[in-house]
């Protein structure tokens, strides 16, 4: 028997629903690793994911609950399926590792467009980046140039401060970092440093500054001629 607030899984596990996720007619219930159901329109996540559209077409139509496990935490889920289907996320309690694998979850189902909105959304909230070039890498999965611009200028400059790694130098770029970033971004970045070698003193702000600028430049440039 399903108790009220729950879920009775394809096993006949009673699952709780996670909240916000409780309510309204949606045919989908999403699982997460903590046993939390999230009740979904399958509608929304066809019309927001590649993946979820093949899946709903392929399946079987005469099923009218279906029904997806992953091993996830409840909160990576919560801002994962917010998206999806247009529910405010605040994120401000939020730690960026769980930002990160909701950013994985949308790579993985082929709803990248929504990642530069989260990464936004987290920008703003005034999150600090627990590494900053996850940020930078994961901006460059979505293509998300506006993120990667931000974090040259502000991380970057700030990294003067602090030690953040040596991708946030002139030139000491590690090769394991670079090999995990497209090369249209690779290019860019390693462009826009030496566009910038004679126009300000590496640890500015002003230096930082004009690399982003040239950055963002450079890499819409490689966009353009393809």
């Amino acid at each position: 028997m399903t108790m009220p607030g729950s879920y009775t899984s394809k096993e006949g596990v009673s699952v709780p629903y996670a909240a916000g996720f409780d309510r309204g007619q949606g045919d989908f219930v999403m699982i997460s690793s903590e046993n939390e159901a999230f009740r979904v329109e399958s509608s929304k996540l066809a019309e927001a994911s590649k993946v979820f559209r093949y899946m709903l077409e392929v399946g079987d139509s005469k099923k009218q609950q279906k029904e997806l496990k992953l091993e996830n935490f409840s909160d990576v889920l919560h801002i994962f399926l917010s998206a999806l289907v247009d529910k405010d996320i605040d994120l401000q309690d939020v730690r960026w590792w769980r930002i990160k694998e909701a950013g994985e979850l949308f790579l993985r189902f082929e709803a990248c467009h929504h990642g530069p909105a989260l990464l936004k959304s987290w920008i703003r909230a005034g999150k600090p980046v627990v590494d900053n070039f996850e940020m930078f890498l994961l901006a460059s999965k979505f293509d998300d140039v506006a993120t990667g611009f931000w974090a040259i200028r502000d991380i970057g400059c700030s990294g003067r401060i602090g030690y953040q790694g040596n991708f946030w130098t002139r030139d000491r770029w590690p090769q394991s970092q670079l090999r995990q970033l497209p090369s249209a971004w690779i290019g860019a970045y390693a462009k826009a440093h030496a566009q910038c070698q004679e126009r300000a003193e590496p640890r500015s702000s002003a230096y930082w500054g004009e690399v982003a600028s040239r950055f963002l430049e450079n890499v819409l440039s490689v966009s353009l001629h393809f």
